[in-house]
């Protein structure tokens, strides 16, 4: 996609410091002037801080075509979005300039400035999208190099399964606890002592095919478990069921109610509600 930067605005963007003078073009030997690649305006259209402004005869003007680059990485787009935020700045800058010199809204000189502000932040907001969605994409590939399988395992139950993160936060809790040592670096081919196995420890005794299972059978596993269990003789005994378990808000709570309809270790922690809120931040922030 192509966007026309209107040239005059770039070539006005050499504002000296102190004496607030803007250059267009500078004139040389035998009335020739150089221009800048960008834009060329007559000697007449020169502002000045000793005289008053005045409509030019001559305004020669050439634009030049800016192509919008779409981003393939994370860096590029940080690139990118930098240059966009500095473009729109420098507009900004030059129409202030000519206002302070005392042109007029209407001046052709302005109005291209305010031309140019626009194009400038239709670039910078489609940059801040772009870069909005490499740095989604961004987080989570730092988060899978830390914790490669709490990450896999949050993505599936949040997009696979279509828990909410509070669920999702509540579940990861007790995971953490399980085989995680209450930490996010979850052992999804553990056993205990007693030959419990994987991310919720499942009994050999109860859940023999879960022994020795990979990690995505445990997710796929878990994804069927979890309503039919809370749908079952277990979420009955507490009067709980699947509908209300993946409809809360709240991830102490998802923790607790995990722990006890599903996990069923004889007794709760509330370490799991810290592990859950701990899960809750860092996948979330």
């Amino acid at each position: 996609m192509k966007e026309k930067i209107i040239g005059v605005v770039l070539a006005i963007v050499m504002i000296l410091s102190a004496l607030s003078i803007i250059v267009f073009a500078a004139p040389v030997a035998g009335g020739s002037t150089t221009s800048d690649p960008v834009a060329t305006i007559s000697e007449d259209y020169i502002p000045s801080e000793t005289t008053a402004p005045t409509e030019p005869e001559v305004i020669v003007l050439e634009t030049v075509v800016v192509e919008r680059v779409e981003p393939t990485t994370y860096e590029e787009a940080t690139s990118l979005l930098e240059t966009a935020t500095t473009r729109q700045e420098t507009a900004q800058s030059v129409y202030d300039g000519l206002i302070a010199l005392g042109y007029a809204e209407d001046h052709p000189a302005v109005v291209m400035a305010q031309s140019d502000i626009e194009t400038a932040q239709t670039n910078l907001l489609y940059y801040q999208e772009q870069y909005a969605i490499f740095e989604e994409a961004h987080k989570w590939e730092v988060r899978a190099a830390e914790y490669p399988v709490a990450t896999q395992t949050w993505l599936y139950m949040r997009d696979t399964l279509g828990w909410n993160e509070y669920v999702c936060a509540g579940i990861m809790g007790n995971m953490m606890a399980e085989c995680g040592g209450q930490t996010l670096n979850l052992k999804w081919n553990n056993y205990n002592s007693s030959k419990h196995y994987g991310l919720c420890q499942w009994s050999k005794t109860y859940f023999p095919q879960m022994q020795g299972a990979s990690l995505e059978a445990q997710l796929e596993f878990l994804g069927k478990s979890v309503p039919e269990t809370f749908d079952g003789w277990a979420g009955k005994a507490f009067h709980y069921s699947y509908a209300e378990f993946i409809a809360l808000t709240d991830y102490e709570v998802a923790a607790r109610k995990f722990n006890d309809i599903y996990e069923r270790p004889g007794s709760y922690s509330s370490q799991r509600s810290r592990n859950a809120k701990v899960a809750y931040e860092y996948f979330t922030s």
